[in-house]
């Protein structure tokens, strides 16, 4: 993961089957948390009560752009 200049932008290989998936795994999740997208993943929160307040707080419309980002960001690393 390259980051360059002063305005954030992060370069992941893209995956293919010789990459190490494990390893992509691992930079998509911190470019996602980066984003503020990786509660679209739905994994286990760190922290219950936060995430889920903050889940609580988003309209279906804000959901939608949130998961359609994070989609939008796995597939261009395909």
């Amino acid at each position: 993961m390259a980051m360059s200049g002063s305005a954030s932008r992060y370069d992941i290989e893209k995956f293919n089957s010789p990459n190490d998936f494990s390893l992509w795994k691992i930079k998509m999740q911190a470019l996602l948390g980066n984003l503020g997208l990786k509660e679209t993943l739905g994994e286990e929160p760190r922290d219950k009560e936060k995430v889920g307040e903050s889940a609580k707080t988003l309209s279906t419309e804000q959901r939608a752009d949130i998961e359609e980002k994070a989609f939008n960001t796995l597939i261009l690393s395909l």
